[in-house]
């Protein structure tokens, strides 16, 4: 005699209900351990077009709210893209709908990040942004109020141009023909009959400007050239000459799929060779950038190419 199944049967089909019903909205909170903890905070809420949206909170690094790009859930799987950190995170909805067990990958190894389900009573409070940065007016025309420049330690590896959310201009290792590449926006090669200690001295400067905020890009050149002419003595003059260099065009047969930035916060190119092209100077890359003004984007080429974009033939 056969025992019924249609109990079982009808018990399991229950389980799965239930399992797919499980509401995924809400707050969560769990730690992530990238060198330091962080705690962190994952909002999912539904659109008004009924969709999933979600928003990471970092609570020991106090910054605005990251949207999340896609939310998927199917069944207790639960997968974020984070596009702006080149980030997913992938996790596994318990039973009770209580807790998520899953990891963060940013890079080769993926991080444990286990979250739940927040309460009013467990909910982490979450700092407010800090407040945009204040920059110098546009018609302002500023000049460096105090700045130190001395030679580089020898030993001293690093290389670098930067100007502080406060405003502070600071470079390391730099040579006075990487300041005057960068002040006056040309490619090295237009650069001829100076001295052979303006390649090979390197120097550290670290400056602020008369007027609080942060310098626009026209600033910081004007304020380094007139830096460049206090200290280094340095004059010049501009001559029209012949040099080799690279068009920046579209392909043709291609049609250009520029989209105007959207603010994410991430400025920057990564470029990686095109499979097949063979690892020359003249090999096909395929570059990825965001948040370029075409400018930029062309200074960049400069440096990947070993000679000047030549900017004013730019055509898209």
């Amino acid at each position: 005699m056969h025992k019924p199944i249609m109990p079982i049967v009808a018990l399991m089909a229950l389980s799965g209900s239930a399992l797919l019903a499980q509401d995924i909205t809400g707050t969560w909170q769990g730690t992530l351990v990238a060198g330091r903890a962080l705690r962190t905070v994952i909002k999912i809420s539904k659109t008004p077009g009924g969709s999933l949206g979600a928003a990471l909170y970092s609570i020991d690094q106090p910054a605005p709210p990251i949207q999340i790009s896609t939310v998927t859930v199917q069944g207790s799987a639960l997968k974020l893209n984070i596009a702006t950190m080149g980030a997913t995170y992938e996790g596994k909805l318990s039973g009770d709908g209580n807790t998520i067990t899953g990891s963060m990958t940013m890079g080769p190894n993926p991080l444990p990040l286990n979250l739940t389900r927040a309460t009013p009573a467990t909910a982490w409070a979450i700092p407010e942004p800090p407040p945009p940065p204040k920059l110098i007016p546009a018609d302002a025309n500023p000049v460096f109020e105090v700045a130190t420049v001395k030679p580089s330690n020898p030993d001293e590896k690093r290389y670098g141009i930067n100007v502080r959310p406060g405003g502070a201009f600071s470079t390391v290792g730099t040579t006075l023909r990487d300041l005057i590449t960068f002040a006056y926006g040309v490619h090295r090669q237009q650069i001829i009959g100076a001295p052979g200690w303006v390649e090979s001295d390197k120097f550290d400067i670290s400056a602020k400007p008369d007027i609080e905020g942060i310098p626009n890009d026209r600033q910081i050149r004007s304020m380094m050239q007139k830096l460049l002419a206090e200290r280094f003595k340095l004059a010049l003059h501009k001559e029209t000459r012949p040099l080799p260099g690279f068009a920046l065009t579209v392909r043709k047969g291609i049609t250009p799929r520029l989209k105007p930035a959207v603010g994410s916060g991430s400025t920057g190119c990564k470029s990686t060779p095109l499979a097949g092209s063979s690892p020359t100077v003249l090999s096909t890359f395929v570059v990825a950038c965001q948040e370029m003004s075409m400018a930029a984007f062309a200074e960049g080429m400069e440096d990947a190419r070993g000679a000047a974009v030549l900017k004013n033939l730019i055509c898209m």
